[in-house]
């Protein structure tokens, strides 16, 4: 078992050994050998940020065996680049990566063989821990494959995946039982995964496009020939620390206020200073309070005012007669049963004693009191009797 892992280390190193110019942390051909498989060209969709973009094209029977991969005797077909040096060191830790990939109009997949377009490749396991694969939805998911756990994540939908340009930011932590990894497409957060990430770790990027199972497609669909697929790119970035790829949300300026200036309340709502904003809500609700209370006031004055000028228009004035013609107190008329409505409703209406007080004067007249014909009725100020009634 040691020997096996020994050489496939030692393959892997092969696969993956610098390149002539010696440059280190490149990429270069994995498993590759067509002329047409890769190549750089002038941009043909006219939306890549950068003129020069990464052509990978892929025909049916574009295969090759090395060990320790028989790609043609494993139904495997790939145009692919890979990292052919990692540097010294582990390969374990966190790392980033990026890179843009652009589908054409008339790209089609190849299901139930599956088409992955980004592998990151466990070299001491011999075998992919994670793909960017696209399957029989025709989306484009990120996927485990270091153990036989599925974990599977949707980056972009077959409906929006042809006819753009996609920005994908991998951060990973390679680690066999607390890693992690998050995976982000056009800025939008799409895979949040903590957990073991690979088996023995060392891990390798490759991208571009490569065909998996191709015997389920022959079985299925014998007399149909696989299509040739074109993709492009833009080339693969790696950093092993934060590269600050991924922007926070930005914070508003500390002051927005100009010195000098008149601050009105709009402006100090708009303020992006959190303890201005703070004291101005804390003041907002009394000032409120105040003005309700002023207000309060106001209305119960004027309700007052009301309320006394009302009384004053029916206030009964008693006028008393003169000396010789006052009345024993006994023949006095009790103002309490007055009809006080009558008197408020028009000064042109006589008040007039009600059934009750006539009831008490003809009750004082026959027990000897003076006559009860001399009690007047009680008028209105300054409205005169004009009623003839009696």
């Amino acid at each position: 078992m040691i020997s096996r892992l020994v050489g496939v280390a030692l393959a892997f190193a092969g696969l993956f050994a610098p390149a002539a110019n010696g440059e280190q942390g490149g990429f270069k051909r994995f498993l590759t050998e067509k002329e047409w498989a890769v190549s750089e060209v002038h941009d043909p969709t006219g939306l890549a940020p950068d003129p020069i973009v990464q052509r990978f094209e892929l025909r049916p029977g574009d295969c090759l065996s090395e060990p320790p991969f028989n790609d043609c005797e494993n139904s495997v077909e790939r145009a692919e680049l890979a990292q052919n040096n990692y540097g010294p060191g582990s390969f374990t830790g966190t790392y980033w990566y990026r890179w843009k990939v652009f589908f054409p109009e008339n790209y089609e997949g190849s299901y139930p063989a599956r088409n992955r377009h980004g592998q990151f490749i466990d070299k001491a396991a011999g075998g992919a821990a994670w793909v960017l694969e696209i399957g029989s939805t025709g989306a484009l998911w990120f996927g485990s494959r270091f153990d036989d756990e599925s974990r599977f994540f949707s980056l972009i939908s077959e409906g929006e995946l042809r006819g753009q340009w996609h920005d994908v930011i991998v951060e990973a932590a390679w680690n066999n039982k607390e890693g992690k990894i998050n995976v982000w497409v056009n800025d939008e957060k799409r895979v949040q995964y903590r957990g073991a990430t690979c088996k023995r770790c060392r891990i390798v990027l490759s991208y571009g496009i490569s065909r998996v199972g191709l015997v389920e497609f022959k079985t299925r669909y014998p007399e149909k020939e696989l299509s040739t697929q074109v993709i492009y790119y833009l080339p693969a970035i790696i950093e092993t620390s934060d590269p600050g790829w991924i922007v926070p949300p930005r914070s508003e300026p500390a002051d927005q206020v100009k010195v000098g200036l008149e601050t009105t309340p709009d402006a100090i709502g708009e303020t992006a200073n959190p303890e201005e904003s703070a004291v101005d809500e804390e003041k907002t609700p009394l000032i409120a309070t105040e003005e309700s209370d002023e207000l309060k006031e106001n209305q119960d004055d004027t309700i007052d005012r009301k309320i006394e000028n009302r009384i004053e228009e029916i206030t009964i004035e008693l006028q008393p007669k003169p000396d010789e013609e006052r009345t024993d107190p006994a023949e006095s008329v009790d103002t309490e049963d007055q009809d006080t409505d009558g008197a408020a409703s028009s000064n042109d209406q006589e008040i007039q004693v009600d059934q009750t007080s006539e009831s008490k004067l003809d009750a004082i007249a026959e027990n000897g009191s003076e006559d009860a014909a001399s009690v007047q009725p009680v008028k209105a100020n300054p409205t005169s009797d004009v009623d003839n009634r009696r």
